[in-house]
């Protein structure tokens, strides 16, 4: 079956919240401590701002105006982060008692004879083994369908073998708007409807159970509770390069680790694949929306109609992690790009929805944290080449050492994986690596949120899938400009090239994790 033409833009129907049973004791308890953990984090930035306040405005004295003015957006920008920090420290303290909790929670062997689709999107980058290995559900009745937007004469092609083989089924649409989001969307409301919805990716690996499993939870949910979407646990393949041996277990560590606690206290998500939909949330949104982070898009919008997303860490999907750097800086980018899109066009959607006001701050803070990095570090530039040029620091050591603290969060989890694996080098070893991963997405996130925020579109970029022969121009010249360039103003205006550090070594990082992600591919 071969679709040729377009749809038009996705239009939600009336909504109305699906009917829920009373509140349980267990559901009470879930309220309070999602109150609970509301508080404590407006609690929490409120302190944390003030207190980055004071560590900027104690080493200006006497003050005067001026200082007050540049304090406040400089210490909400500090107090923001160190949240961001504190969060993850949060997150990383709770995930054992959150995994006993989770660990039996839903029996085995529902029975569902629901008819499911599973959907497997790709654009010029079918994996035919990933979608063979999908494709082997031990539920009885899964119908491969196959959204295909390659435009390349051999990706159709093998494609097309693809599906004889696997007996799938191949929809394709002349008119490619959308994105991924617009690749569902046509089928959705031209081909045949189905009860429930896998999501995947091209590189996706679903495990024989995951249709079984996710059932399962559908069905332990009940008549009363509104379960729209089961999304499983992601972890990526470690793959055979130097680079991905390094860094992609820690895909694996963050999901497990921010899942969890999110889900349970937070803004439980729709992660866009490793999914499984049910009809009655596709049709009450209307579809997915089509932006680049269509996912979290759709999250809001089943919240509004009423469905949650039940994160189910039993159910496991397998990913590719960016094979190289050039291809990482591809991923951050789009990744940074769909976020502040969703800020400019969702957040007051969000805000004005019927979420609990807990899964509204998570949903903001999660958001807020992608560009905000970058977004700081201009504005500390800014500032440090006026302090400096008057001999006086930006701000207390201490404040300084918090940032660091913060940013070294996220990664901690997978750094004592690491340890209670090898060893304490072990774990120094990838934590300063990561932190130079990160570290040197600076101007990466910079360009991004400039890109959206002067009025042009966000672009959805797919990750490649090979290694790049663009050689150190396409991951460090962009870096090394900036780099010469901050150096140069600081000087110019400061007398000093202290300001210009955080643009030097993010280059620095640059040059080192294009090296680092050259080297000779890891044999076994």
């Amino acid at each position: 079956m071969t679709l040729t033409q377009t749809s038009p833009a996705v239009q939600n129907p009336t909504q109305t919240r699906s009917p829920g049973a009373g509140r349980t004791p267990v559901r009470r308890l879930t309220l309070a401590v999602a109150q609970a953990y509301f508080v404590a984090n407006v609690v929490a930035w409120i302190a944390l701002c003030a207190l980055a306040i004071a560590g900027i405005l104690v080493v200006r004295q006497p003050l005067d105006a001026i200082d007050v003015v540049v304090a406040l957006p400089l210490g909400l920008g500090i107090g923001t982060v160190w949240l961001g920090g504190l969060r993850a420290y949060a997150f990383f303290l709770a995930r054992r008692p959150l995994r006993r909790a989770r660990a039996a929670s839903v029996p085995e062997s529902s029975g569902s004879s629901s008819r499911v689709a599973l959907l497997y999107c790709t654009a010029d980058d079918v994996n035919p083994e990933a979608l063979r290995l999908s494709a082997r559900q031990t539920h009885d009745d899964v119908t491969v369908v196959i959204l295909d937007d390659s435009s390349s004469v051999d990706a159709r092609a093998t494609v097309d073998r693809l599906a004889i083989e696997l007996g799938a089924l191949v929809v394709r649409r002349e008119i490619k708007t959308g994105f991924k989001a617009g690749n569902l969307n046509h089928f959705l409301r031209t081909g045949p409807r189905f009860e429930h919805y896998a999501i995947l990716d091209s590189d996706e690996i679903l495990q024989p159970t995951f249709v079984e499993r996710a059932l399962d939870h559908f069905a332990a949910g009940g008549a009363g509770d509104p379960i729209g979407v089961v999304q499983g646990r992601h972890e990526a393949k470690v793959g055979d390069t130097q680079f991905t041996s390094e860094f992609a277990p820690m895909l694996g560590t963050h999901v497990a680790t921010n899942q969890l606690s999110r889900s349970a206290v937070g803004f439980s998500m729709f992660m866009g694949r490793g999914a499984l939909l049910s009809d009655a949330v596709v049709r009450a949104t209307g579809g997915f929306p089509e932006v680049v982070a269509e996912d979290v898009a759709f999250t809001i919008q089943a919240r509004e109609a009423g469905f949650r997303v039940k994160y189910a860490p039993d159910i496991v999907s397998v990913e590719d992690f960016p094979i190289d750097y050039h291809a990482f800086k591809k991923q951050h980018g789009k990744m940074v790009q769909g976020a502040t899109e969703l800020i400019r066009h969702f957040a007051l959607p969000a805000l004005r929805s019927r979420m609990s006001a807990a899964e509204k701050l998570d949903l903001l803070a999660e958001l807020v944290m992608i560009p905000l990095g970058s977004l700081l570090g201009i504005l500390l530039f800014a500032t440090s080449l006026v302090t400096s040029s008057l001999g006086v620091p930006l701000f207390s050591p201490w404040v300084g050492f918090g940032l660091a603290v913060s940013g070294l969060a996220p990664l901690l989890p997978e750094a004592i994986r690491r340890t209670s694996r090898s060893t304490p080098w072990t774990g120094a070893v990838f934590l300063s690596r990561a932190f130079a991963l990160y570290s040197s997405m600076f101007w990466t996130t910079l360009r991004s949120v400039v890109h959206v925020v002067i009025g042009r579109r966000a672009l959805f970029v797919i990750t490649p899938k090979r290694r790049s022969a663009a050689g150190w121009r396409a991951t460090v010249l962009a870096d090394l400009i900036v780099a010469v360039v901050a150096l140069a103003v600081s000087f110019a205006l400061s007398g000093s090239f202290a300001p210009a550090m955080t643009a030097v070594a993010a280059a620095a990082a640059a040059i080192y994790l294009t090296r680092f992600s050259g080297r000779a591919v890891v044999t076994s």
